[in-house]
């Protein structure tokens, strides 16, 4: 009778570590799976912030915080009170903080060298938290991206006569 009562609690405690460590697992497979939603949304919110700094706009007036998507709730100086862009996607939350480029040595809120970092900070379910830091930068002269000429193939050899050629940009052909 002592050793069947030895073998069952033998028994029980194995169980039990099989349960406790089972549990566990499920616990490390959810955190892992929330925390990689947060870095998702994080990545999200920079893609966004990016998307609603306008073409062409020098970034003194982000970091003093008249552009319409990045607010500051009092007047913005660079240290304390940043531009911040908020917002989320599915069961997660975002903000990016907008910040002068730290390496810079003018003020918080006048970019010299045209580098802004934009820190997003994602938080989610079950306390998942990721932040992410991103450096934006803008070229210090009017360069704008580079058009596509597109010459079709259906339209058998295109010939240019000439020593040069002209392309408006207007769509005067239209499908």
């Amino acid at each position: 009778m002592v050793v069947v009562i030895v073998i069952v609690a033998i028994l029980l405690a194995i169980t039990g570590g099989a349960l406790l460590f089972s549990g566990l697992n499920l616990r490390t497979a959810s955190n892992l799976n929330t925390g990689s939603g947060a870095m998702h949304a994080a990545d999200y919110a920079l893609h966004h912030a990016v998307a609603a700094i306008p073409w062409g706009l020098e970034f003194d007036t982000l970091l003093g915080g008249t552009v319409a998507a990045f607010p500051c709730a009092s007047p913005c100086n660079g240290t304390g009170n940043k531009p911040t862009l908020t917002g989320s996607i599915g069961s997660y939350s975002y903000t990016v903080i907008a910040a002068n480029d730290p390496a810079e040595s003018a003020s918080p809120t006048n970019d010299t060298n045209q580098i802004v970092v934009l820190t997003a900070t994602a938080t989610g379910p079950n306390g998942a938290k990721k932040k992410v830091d991103a450096y934006v930068g803008r070229p210090n002269s009017t360069w704008q991206p580079p058009g596509a000429v597109y010459l079709g193939a259906t339209s058998g050899t295109s010939d240019f006569n000439g020593s040069s050629f002209q392309i408006s940009g207007k769509d005067t052909n239209k499908i």
